[in-house]
């Protein structure tokens, strides 16, 4: 099977990436608005985690 075949056979839904809109769209203004939450302490957390897991 070639793979442009194959692809024609995918349905619609899955060609594209589930995208709630009205969650990205309330995001998107918290963010204009400056009203989005940073929590600056779990961001600084993961990356150290990240990095130990790399380093070990």
């Amino acid at each position: 099977m070639e793979i442009k075949s194959a692809i024609v056979s995918v349905p619609q839904e899955l060609k594209q990436p589930p995208i709630e809109l009205a969650l990205v769209t309330k995001l998107q203004e918290q963010i204009a608005n400056g009203d989005y939450p940073i929590d600056l302490d779990a961001i600084t957390d993961s990356l150290f985690e990240s990095y130990l897991e790399l380093n070990s």
